[in-house]
């Protein structure tokens, strides 16, 4: 569905109306009624506000007569992917519906607009922060990291103003489950809660997240096995850290096919876990393009080597001896022995 096929018109007051869209299905023009409710913030420390949009083929009894046209798109990529998302809803829970059906179907979708200025201090905060919302039929982000997002602003009048400005600064946005009889009203209103719940802290910061380099020891196994390998990837990539990985030759992210996709460099290392393990690491990482932050690995049996190779770096680290302690089963027993006999 083209965004530029929407006419459209709001003949409700205030922060409720209804929008009436024309576009071609089959050969035919469909109407297609959208119902929208603008939501307060829930408290004032809450750094958003929401936008309901509730989607069906017909609303009996509904009139129109005056139209305009839809507002385009800047092409910016937020608000294109608003767009996309939006039209990408209805076209699949509502259009494609067979033209005879009379069960009223209805897509439900919540955009989630900025109260306040600032950055988002992950790009998939709200995907990861509802990710156990079985509420939720999809949740997308529209916001990049670094990119620098704007309060939502209305002035009460223009309701065209409204939906184009909603469009254009919302930083995510739900699908909403359709509940029993396909009546989402319900599931709505406790996905409010669920918002509530889930959001009410600040996602939303005054400065920009500062770019790091980390450099990741063991890059794990390769993803088609399991897609969890990818975890610490994503949240790299979520939080902007340009990832360094440091494994064997041969690894499946040494793929510069993948450099713009999951790290930014790779280094070849021998991974052989004996004494000379941490001085290699601390070689491979001698020759990146350019210095590291900090360094991890999420392997129990290598953390006493890496820990020893920050030393040697002047990097943050717990002691060295700390992590050969607690990767020991039988010398963390000792301790604990011994702690409890002091």
């Amino acid at each position: 569905m083209d965004s530029s096929a929407f006419v459209a018109i709001m003949n409700r007051p205030e922060s409720v109306g209804v929008a009436v869209f024309d576009t071609d299905m089959n050969s035919a023009t469909t109407h297609l009624y959208c119902e929208w409710q603008l939501n307060e913030s829930p408290t004032e420390d809450v750094p958003y506000c929401t936008l309901d949009l509730a989607f069906r083929r017909r609303m009996p009894g509904s009139e129109h007569s005056t139209c305009q046209q839809w507002p385009k798109h800047s092409g910016e990529a937020g608000s294109a992917k608003a767009f996309r998302f939006v039209e990408d809803v209805v076209n699949q829970s509502v259009l494609r519906l067979d033209d005879a059906s009379e069960r009223g179907d209805v897509a439900q979708i919540k955009l989630i607009l900025p109260a306040v200025e600032g950055y988002i201090i992950r790009s998939d905060i709200i995907q990861r922060r509802f990710l156990t919302c079985h509420l939720a039929e999809k949740v997308v982000d529209f916001s990049t990291i670094g990119t620098k997002v704007k309060p939502f602003f209305w002035n009460g009048e223009d309701k065209n103003a409204l939906l184009w400005e909603a469009m254009h600064t919302a930083v995510g946005a739900i699908h909403v489950k359709a509940g029993d009889g396909q009546d989402t009203t319900d599931n709505l209103r406790l996905l409010d809660a669920e918002m509530q719940a889930r959001l009410s802290f600040s996602w939303i910061i005054g400065k920009p997240l500062p770019k790091l380099r980390l450099a990741l020891v063991d890059g794990k196994g390769y993803p088609h096995r399991s897609t969890g390998q990818l975890g610490v990837y994503k949240a790299a990539k979520a939080l902007g850290i340009d990832l360094v990985v440091v494994d064997r030759d041969g690894h499946w992210a040494q793929d510069d096919a993948l450099a713009s996709v999951w790290r930014d460099e790779f280094l070849v290392c021998d991974m052989t876990l004996d004494d000379g393990l941490p001085d290699r690491v601390v070689s491979a990482l001698a020759m990146s393009r350019r210095p590291v932050d900090a360094i991890t690995t999420y392997t129990d049996k290598l953390l006493p080597y890496v820990a020893k190779a920050a030393e040697k770096l002047g990097l943050h680290t717990n002691p060295p001896e700390a992590f050969d302690i607690s990767s020991d089963k039988h010398r963390t027993r000792e301790l604990a022995t011994w702690e409890n006999n002091v």
